[in-house]
């Protein structure tokens, strides 16, 4: 993380090494299944505690903080999923208010444990680029450098590097991009490794007549497009 960012979060990640202590389970409140199996998940990435520990101790010297945003409810349960030396499932503070940060999850209905996490995590998300807003200002925060110092990019992010030459005169542009990882598609079984994994549904994608003519030359269907993980 940059030192901004530290500063703005109080956020070392230190404590990544964080054993888990117990094989506690959670209970199921009601067709919960899918956010009990997205808590046992994060509950066992030390990176993903070393987080949620930073934002528990931020938060409890900020008088001001909620202690029910959604870093602070997944905090409470991964901590007690984790350290809790009682006999006893967890009741989850995510699921009680999952209503709160994702309302189209209320309910008794079963939901799809994956689409739940990528929301979750973005929530928990929200949370981190708000304080450096605030710590920061909108103007030296802006979106681009806030995909670079939050812990969920970190931990859950990559830099996609593009390229696009032109086979007609050889004129080459370039960007980069961030991208989240909760989703690979698996396009091709040739790849083995999860950077192959991810380049290769973008880098495969076709380019639509309003991006396929060369602002060089003027040549149209002759551009081709590259995507590399850094």
């Amino acid at each position: 993380l940059s030192t901004l960012a530290i500063e703005a979060l109080a956020y070392t990640l230190a404590g990544g090494n964080a054993q888990t202590l117990t094989a506690c389970g959670a209970h199921n409140l009601g067709n919960t299944c899918y956010g009990n199996a997205i808590l046992a998940a994060l509950s066992h990435s030390p990176l993903v505690r070393a987080w949620l520990i930073d934002h528990q101790a931020s938060a409890q010297r900020d008088a001001r903080h909620s202690p029910h945003c959604p870093l602070c409810l997944l905090a409470h349960d991964v901590t007690y999923l984790t350290t809790t030396s009682r006999n006893a499932p967890l009741v989850s503070n995510v699921m009680l208010r999952r209503a709160q940060w994702a309302p189209q999850f209320d309910g008794d209905r079963q939901q799809d444990a994956h689409e739940a996490l990528v929301v979750l995590l973005e929530k928990c998300n929200d949370v981190d680029e708000a304080r450096i807003r605030q710590s920061l200002g909108d103007a030296q925060a802006h979106a681009d450098q806030l995909c670079r110092w939050t812990p969920f990019w970190q931990l859950f992010g990559v830099a996609e590097h593009h390229t696009i030459a032109c086979r007609s005169c050889g004129a080459v542009s370039m960007w980069e991009q961030r991208a989240s990882v909760l989703a690979v598609e698996v396009h091709d079984a040739r790849f083995t490794h999860v950077a192959g994994l991810i380049a290769s549904p973008r880098g495969d994608e076709q380019l639509t007549a309003e991006h396929d003519r060369c602002a060089t030359c003027s040549a149209t269907s002759c551009r081709s497009l590259a995507v590399k993980i850094a």
